[in-house]
């Protein structure tokens, strides 16, 4: 099973509402502990599952160099 990487807790990391694709950045340690997202845009709530969670997480360490 994949974990999400404690390097990344205290980094900036950005995603896109499912339903307006604003972008937002987050800390890693706030995506980590959070069940839902409101977007401050469009209001959407999305649901922040543990998938959704390592995918944030892996689209963040797979941009670095």
């Amino acid at each position: 099973m994949m974990t999400l990487a404690r390097e990344l807790f205290d980094a900036d990391l950005s995603f896109h509402c499912p339903a307006c694709e604003n972008a937002v950045v987050r800390k890693g340690s706030w995506i980590k502990s959070s069940k839902v997202f409101i977007c401050e845009a469009c209001s959407a709530q999305t649901r922040l599952t543990y998938r959704l969670k390592l995918a944030i997480f892996d689209a963040h360490l797979r941009r670095q160099p």
